[in-house]
């Protein structure tokens, strides 16, 4: 994290209108609650405010592995697992198939994708021109 906030310093000498949207904890267990913790502190040290840390997190999930086995995205990959009632599957003598962890993958992804569409409105915000009224 260190050597990239160095980069984005060097960058914005050419480039200062340059701006890092924010920094996503990624492939962590939802339950490693210390180490997420660890990590932020080292992460928010590392960039010293120049960016901030999204509050939504992309949680380790097996489904990640699977959807990208599929060719799907994990919206995708959900979506064929949540569609079976689990009375259909015993009915017909069949385990009934488990959406796994898909769909809070899913959920993970849709709330990152929510943050950083709030965090772009508030820098262009930020960036409009206020208008004096006479």
């Amino acid at each position: 994290m260190a050597r990239i906030a160095q980069r984005l310093v060097q960058a914005r000498e050419s480039n200062p209108d340059l701006e890092l949207l924010g920094v996503v904890l990624f492939d962590l267990a939802i339950s490693a609650t210390r180490v997420r913790r660890e990590i932020t502190a080292e992460i928010n040290e590392a960039l010293g405010g120049v960016a901030p840390l999204f509050e939504s997190t992309i949680r380790h999930s097996v489904a990640a592995m699977d959807s990208r086995r599929r060719g799907l995205l994990v919206y995708e990959h959900a979506a064929t697992l949540e569609g079976e009632p689990f009375w259909q599957a015993l009915r017909e003598g069949r385990r009934p198939t488990s959406a796994g962890s898909a769909p809070t993958l899913a959920g993970d992804y849709g709330a990152l994708a929510q943050e950083i569409l709030q965090r772009i409105n508030e820098l262009e915000l930020a960036d409009e021109p206020v208008e004096e009224t006479v």
